[in-house]
């Protein structure tokens, strides 16, 4: 994933439209539209300001760290094992847990 995905995903992780962000940004919802679009680049301010409301690390967002933990301990995305974690937002928090420990197991038998 890269900048503008993995800021698309935490919003979204966080149940914020664009519009609603970008007001808890301070910045207009077409600025929020160009960095998730990869147009445009946010200052380091906006970067942990944006780590800060999605609840991530300023690292997840730069890609440096290709996963985050949620605050109750469990990895909400992880790259490394499935670039498409995000699509396990619509189960519950438990479940999740079991699908990613699944995911992992699997991929760890391949290796």
């Amino acid at each position: 994933m890269d900048f503008g995905e993995r800021l698309r995903v935490a919003r979204e992780r966080q149940g914020l439209l664009q519009k609603d962000a970008a007001a808890l940004l301070n910045i207009a919802g077409p600025q929020l539209s160009r960095y998730e679009k990869n147009v445009n680049q946010p200052v380091p301010e906006q970067i942990r300001a944006m780590a800060q409301l999605y609840n991530v690390s300023a690292d997840y967002l730069l890609g440096v760290d290709r996963s985050f933990t949620s605050s109750h301990g469990v990895t909400v995305i992880n790259e490394d094992v499935d670039p498409y974690y995000a699509d396990l937002s619509a189960l519950s928090g438990d479940k999740r847990k079991v699908v990613q420990q699944l995911i992992k197991y699997l991929v760890q038998g391949e290796q």
